[in-house]
């Protein structure tokens, strides 16, 4: 009897201690659940949510634009820059320009002392005086061949001179033509210059001007570098996933962001066909009418592209809140005199700089509205919430 009345109670208090252990877990599953609760909504008064100043709106859709912003620098096109050589062997004479100052197109920089120009002039008036003797002779000797009083011989040794004199002419007159000298006026003058005047090409600015009196230059030796800033460009570094939203001729706006100056009215001119490897970014071409102030090559750009987009449900961007790589915003549902906030789950899509599309994760509920303004304070009451749990 002793026996089966111990076996009874160690039974007993068997089944007391599971009942305990189910209405503790029952009660933790309890618990946590209200926790998960808690941390995706928080309940406010009427009175609270005016005086905090949020504001609650009806979900709506919006025509928007998607603004895309990429960074990019000054660039100058190569047919409106020039690097200037000396084109014939000299020594420095003269500088007749600062570095930095505003030329014209044909302006004199420099003037070059060079025996190789005056080699060249002398050529060219003491060929042309040659030939017209060897002209006159070969043509004297044609006649006298077609009437068979000279030999054949003779007269095609009469032929190779006048040719060979013809041919060293044009060479002297092609080489006069690259160092933009006229050979009728130098013809005209019969005077040999001592001094090769060097030009600019175009209309600019002088960029650089590596010279000194004295110097010695080659024909390929770079004596300045000449800018045109009429007409300015920039390279605009536009990211891949970014590119669909670009397309030539669109307008765009140029900022200087380290300089003061205005805002600059810039069109898409053409789109690279290659792709940077390392930061996935396309060169677009972007052409500008600079605005007044000194903007020079490699300046710091931002460009702003604003592409026609759809009808999408939009928030305020500021009502959107981002959290762990994830974005989300407030929904709103009155309760009698309470409004209860849900945090919500959404991705971000087209953004026109005040307003942003979004898609939602979560599905709102027919009552829902959205929060436009206030979203940092109902998510500190929502961590208060927390806290106190």
């Amino acid at each position: 009897m002793k026996y089966r009345s111990a076996i009874n109670r160690i039974v007993l208090y068997t089944g007391i201690a599971l009942l305990f252990a189910c209405g503790n877990k029952a009660t933790q599953q309890t618990g946590s659940q209200k926790d998960s609760t808690i941390k995706s909504e928080v309940t406010l008064t009427k009175q609270q949510v005016a005086m905090m100043n949020i504001n609650l709106a009806n979900p709506e859709k919006r025509m928007l634009n998607t603004l895309i912003t990429s960074p990019g620098k000054v660039v100058i096109l190569s047919q409106y820059q020039a690097n200037i050589t000396a084109k014939i062997s000299g020594s420095i004479e003269d500088i007749h320009v600062l570095e930095g100052q505003k030329i014209t197109k044909g302006q004199t920089l420099i003037t070059l002392s060079s025996p190789e120009f005056v080699q060249l002039q002398e050529t060219y008036l003491s060929t042309k005086s040659e030939l017209e003797f060897l002209k006159t002779d070969y043509e004297r000797q044609k006649q006298l061949r077609k009437e068979n009083v000279t030999g054949e011989k003779e007269f095609q040794l009469v032929k190779s001179k006048y040719e060979s004199a013809m041919y060293k002419l044009q060479s002297a007159e092609a080489r006069l033509r690259i160092l933009d000298v006229n050979a009728q006026s130098l013809e005209s003058k019969k005077e040999i210059a001592h001094f090769y005047e060097i030009k600019s090409p175009l209309s600019g600015f002088l960029y650089s001007l590596p010279v000194s009196i004295g110097m010695s230059a080659l024909a390929t030796t770079e004596l300045a570098h000449v800018l045109n800033l009429d007409k300015m460009h920039a390279d605009i570094f536009v990211y891949e996933k970014d590119i669909d939203h670009i397309f030539e001729g669109q307008k765009t706006q140029i900022t200087f962001v380290n300089r003061a100056l205005k805002d600059a009215d810039g069109e898409v001119e053409f789109i690279s066909r290659g792709i940077d490897p390392v930061k996935r970014s396309i060169i677009v071409h972007v052409v500008f009418d600079p605005p007044k102030g000194l903007v020079l090559p490699d300046m710091t750009v931002k460009a702003t592209f604003i592409d026609k987009g759809s009808e999408q449900l939009a928030v305020p961007v500021s009502a959107i809140m981002h959290e762990d790589n994830e974005s989300y915003i407030f929904t709103s549902r009155t309760e009698g005199d309470k409004i209860v906030f849900r945090k919500v789950h959404v991705t971000v899509g087209a953004n026109d700089g005040n307003f942003s599309a979004i898609n939602l994760v979560d599905s709102l509920k027919s009552n829902e509205q959205i929060v436009h303004a206030g979203t940092l304070v109902i998510q500190g009451e929502m961590k208060k919430g927390e806290m106190k749990d």
